[in-house]
């Protein structure tokens, strides 16, 4: 597990790798977050060139509320980089645990 956060005036993004049975989970927090904030799961082989995640042809995306957990289970090929990427210009610091 690793967990900290991100002040979303600063940083836009939260980076993890995919473990070795494929499966991930990302739960997030935000009791400051200015307004409602949409996020994608993104993945690269080499940290530099990302795409979004997508599910029957439908990019992987969510919402942050503030105030409310948001936690998602997702899947991926293991080894591989992953991040969750909040779009909009929102403030707030986002707390996360990645599992």
């Amino acid at each position: 597990m690793k967990s900290g956060s991100i002040n979303l005036a600063a940083v836009r993004y939260i980076n993890g790798i995919v473990p070795l049975n494929g499966l991930f989970g990302v739960q997030l927090l935000c009791d400051n977050l200015s307004a409602n904030t949409t996020f994608n799961l993104q993945f690269s082989n080499d940290k530099t060139n990302w795409d979004n995640a997508t599910e029957g042809g439908t990019d992987i995306e969510g919402t942050l509320v503030d105030g409310a957990v948001n936690f998602n289970a997702f899947s991926g090929v293991p080894r591989t980089y992953y991040r969750i990427l909040f779009a909009g210009a929102t403030t707030g610091t986002v707390e996360y645990v990645l599992s």
